[in-house]
C-alpha cells in the first residue's frame, strides 16, 4: 500500500511541474491584424486578436492607450477549470488616429497570476487623409 502511494505522489509531482512547463508555453499571441490593412486619418481603426491558453477560457478583457506615438493594448484572460487547450479572441477598436507611424505593443496578462506572458511588437502606418 504504501508503494501505491508512493508512486501515486510522485505521479502527481510530475504532472504538476510538466503542467506548469506546458502553460507557459502555451498562452500566446498567435495573430494580430489590424482592420483596415493600410488605414488612413478618416477609418476607425480595428485590431483584432488571437491566441492560444492552456485551459478553458472563461473571459477576455482588454483596454488600450495612446502615448504619443505608442499604442499599448493589454489584454488579460481568466481561465476557466477544464485543462484543454482553447484560444481566445478580441476585438479592439481603436478608433481614428492622426496620420504617422505608430507603435503597437500587445500585452498578454495571465488574470490569475497577473504575470504577463506573452508581447508582440509592429509598426502601425496611418496614412493622411484622402481627398
Amino acid at each position: 500500500m504504501k508503494l501505491f502511494y508512493l508512486i501515486i505522489s510522485i505521479a502527481l509531482v510530475f504532472a504538476i511541474s510538466t503542467g506548469n512547463v506546458h502553460s507557459q508555453t502555451c498562452k500566446t499571441i498567435d495573430s494580430s491584424q489590424l482592420i483596415p490593412a493600410e488605414p488612413d486619418e478618416n477609418d476607425a481603426i480595428t485590431l483584432e486578436l488571437a491566441g492560444t491558453w492552456c485551459v478553458s477560457v472563461a473571459d477576455v478583457a482588454s483596454q488600450w492607450d495612446v502615448a504619443k506615438k505608442t499604442i499599448t493594448v493589454d489584454v488579460t484572460v481568466t481561465s476557466g477549470f477544464l485543462q484543454i487547450l482553447s484560444s481566445w479572441n478580441t476585438t479592439v477598436p481603436l478608433g481614428t488616429l492622426r496620420h504617422g507611424m505608430y507603435t503597437l505593443e500587445v500585452r498578454l496578462h495571465d488574470a490569475s497570476t497577473g504575470q504577463l506572458v506573452d508581447q508582440k511588437s509592429l509598426t502601425v502606418r496611418v496614412r493622411k487623409k484622402n481627398k
